[in-house]
């Protein structure tokens, strides 16, 4: 290759690679349409689209635009409390607490508890404090209370609805274990707690067992040392209402029905009749 040749062919490479990128200005120093596009780099991908949107407009609106963006930026950082980092002084602290709302102190929480919630002044009182002690704002500290509250009567209402159920499910299991006489040995299982100073709707006689000691127990105590005020004989069906009146020396009924001298026999006798006619009219 003669040297004439060479020197023709890299004058052509520099000339080729000297070749301007195309202008990212129209006529009149507007950007063209497709300006975006011709900046090169991958720094402009992410706003080659934002860009765009001043394709046709002159460098006097881009501008503007920027000046505008970082007034409205200005404008949204106005009032914003710069949040205390590691190694904060106790007046940075301060300022951010004060700026949020939380109280000087723990007598600034107005706390209201939500209804039903009840809470002694020494608890509440720590609540306040510790509440202050984070830093927690008094809308924050009766959004916690609420939640609590929530989650009691939650809790709460299972608890009532698992207790019911295990209630049915008790008297389904004796009432098959026992029979015809299902009303009767409960009335004396009840008598029986009453005595030894159960209240009617402790817990103890949901449970099977527990009933079933005390129905046994009935058996082996005199009847006449047995308590039977009237809220043991509510519990019973009409039937064995009747029967406890005529056998139960504890009922208040059973010495009229009994001693036809009483001045209250034909009372404690309609009584009786009464209960026996419900029973009969109810299929019992």
């Amino acid at each position: 290759m003669s040297e004439e040749t060479t020197t023709t062919e890299t004058t052509t490479e520099t000339q080729t690679s000297a070749t301007p990128a195309p202008s990212i200005f129209s006529e009149g120093f507007n950007f063209a349409p497709d300006w975006a596009d011709r900046l090169e780099g991958p720094d402009f991908d992410a706003h080659r689209a934002t860009l765009a949107k001043f394709g046709g407009k002159s460098v006097h609106d881009l501008a503007k635009s920027y000046g505008e963006l970082q007034k409205l930026i200005g404008q949204r950082q106005e009032g914003l409390v710069k949040l205390p980092g590691e190694g904060a002084t106790p007046e940075e602290i301060a300022a951010y607490r004060k700026a949020v709302g939380v109280p000087e102190s723990p007598d600034g929480y107005a706390l209201q508890l939500p209804e039903g919630m009840d809470l002694r002044e020494d608890v509440l009182s720590s609540l306040r404090g510790k509440a202050h002690e984070l830093g927690i704002t008094p809308a924050q500290l009766s959004a916690l209370v609420q939640f609590q509250a929530e989650t009691e009567q939650t809790e709460l209402a299972r608890w009532q609805a698992e207790h019911e159920d295990a209630t049915k499910k008790a008297g389904e299991e004796l009432r098959k274990e026992w029979g015809p006489r299902f009303e009767t040995k409960l009335h004396d299982a009840k008598r029986v707690a009453e005595t030894f100073g159960l209240r009617q709707d402790h817990p103890a006689l949901q449970d099977p067992e527990v009933l079933r000691a005390l129905a046994l127990g009935a058996s082996v105590i005199s009847s006449d040392k047995l308590a039977g005020n009237e809220t043991v004989t509510r519990t019973l069906s009409p039937e064995n209402a009747a029967i406890d009146i005529q056998r139960n020396p504890s009922n208040s009924l059973h010495e009229a029905y009994r001693d036809s001298s009483h001045p209250n026999h034909q009372a404690a006798v309609a009584q009786v009749r009464r209960l026996h006619r419900e029973a009969a009219a109810a299929g019992v």
